[in-house]
């Protein structure tokens, strides 16, 4: 058996600057690509077939920070007024906007219509209301930075309502730092 010692060292010395960059990143919850050459470390070209991967220091492109991220933003109103009487008809808007710098992907909106409230008239298509639960499910297109969309819908105060009803609306999604919400209350008067 040849026995090669610079062969040994030099895996020696890799493994043990693994096992200390795979510490490093288990503490701070970072991610590493391990850059090198086959000249560079000897006998690395033998682990291809294991399932090492590396990446020629010429095919790297700077990446910088990432800093680009969406940002959903919620206003609800009420047409023609927030004050009404039983019977009446008043038509809610919710406006979403995406006030990031990223497009906005992969997000829910849901409005809760309290009870008291008979959701009469969706204009709007991709909006589907779920009486049991009380919630208006809303379709979601992307949103580019800057971009922003209303969805419309109708309501008759009915003759069980309370004084206050209070019409939420919520969203999220995975590329969002936080979820966006808004409401707008409702007064019901004699």
């Amino acid at each position: 058996m040849h026995f090669n010692i610079e062969r040994t060292v030099t895996r020696f010395i890799f493994s043990v600057l693994l096992l200390v960059i795979g510490t490093l990143l288990f503490y701070s919850q970072s991610e590493l690509v391990i850059v090198a050459s086959a000249d560079q470390v000897p006998g690395l070209t033998d682990n291809f077939d294991k399932g090492w991967h590396f990446i020629a220091e010429e095919d790297l492109q700077p990446v910088g920070e990432v800093t680009s991220i969406p940002q959903l933003v919620l206003s609800v109103t009420a047409s023609p007024t927030t004050t009404m009487l039983i019977g009446d008809q008043v038509m809610i808007t919710v406006h979403i906007a995406n006030q990031g710098d990223a497009i906005l992907t992969d997000y829910g909106l849901s409005i809760y219509v309290p009870p008291g409230l008979l959701v009469s008239h969706l204009p709007t298509e991709g909006l589907v209301f779920n009486e049991s639960s009380r919630l208006l499910n809303v379709e979601t297109p992307d949103l580019l930075p800057a971009q922003q969309i209303d969805r419309h819908f109708q309501v008759v105060v009915q003759a069980d309502a309370t004084d206050h009803l209070v019409i939420v609306a919520a969203a999220g999604g995975i590329h969002l730092r936080s979820t966006a919400q808004a409401q707008i209350e409702l007064l019901v008067t004699d």
